[in-house]
């Protein structure tokens, strides 16, 4: 093991058994930020997107609408948003857990942006989990709820078919179409 190896397991030893000095923590915290920077500068360009403004994107949603306007970011941007929270909400816990969660709000952008992005097998399973819910699609999560519990909806059926979809083919599509998007609204 090297020097400096050896210098920042000593560091965190001291830290896990509670003799650590301030020194010994803003050491530890400063390799913290600098890890989070080489991650940074590694990322993919939607992913830097989304740890720096992207986030904002949310005001868009209220409990009833979608209203891109309230943004400073074009649609395209707020679909990638939108591909991007949907598909995370749902690999956290399944359909289910995204339509009874306030989320869920914008699943009629996740599947227009996975349209736009080329992923319609993506699309085709969000659109036959969204169909469950009646139309219009409920936007208001209070609406979302009391169907599911009046209907019995579940889409726990669907969730191995979008668990098995390509992540690389996701990852390469959502990175393409984000480098399209950005270069035309620079």
């Amino acid at each position: 093991m090297d020097e400096e190896s050896q210098k920042r397991l000593a560091v965190w030893n001291r830290i896990e058994n509670g003799t650590a000095s301030e020194e010994d923590h803003a050491l530890a915290f400063e390799w913290g930020r600098l890890e989070q920077l080489d991650s940074y500068e590694t990322s993919p360009p939607h992913e830097k997107w989304m740890m720096g403004s992207g986030g904002d994107c949310f005001d868009c949603w209220t409990e009833n609408s979608f209203t891109p306007e309230r943004v400073a970011f074009s649609v395209d941007h707020v679909l990638v948003f939108a591909i991007l929270m949907g598909k995370a909400e749902i690999d956290n816990g399944g359909f289910d857990h995204f339509f009874r969660n306030p989320t869920g709000v914008l699943a009629p952008e996740l599947l227009l942006g996975f349209y736009k992005t080329g992923m319609n097998e993506w699309a085709n399973i969000v659109k036959t989990a969204m169909a469950r819910f009646g139309e219009p699609y409920p936007r208001d999560l209070s609406v979302r709820l009391e169907r599911v519990h009046s209907l019995g909806i579940h889409c726990d059926d669907l969730d191995e078919d979008f668990f098995q979809l390509n992540y690389h083919v996701f990852k390469t599509k959502i990175d393409s179409y984000f480098r399209k998007i950005d270069q035309t609204s620079s």
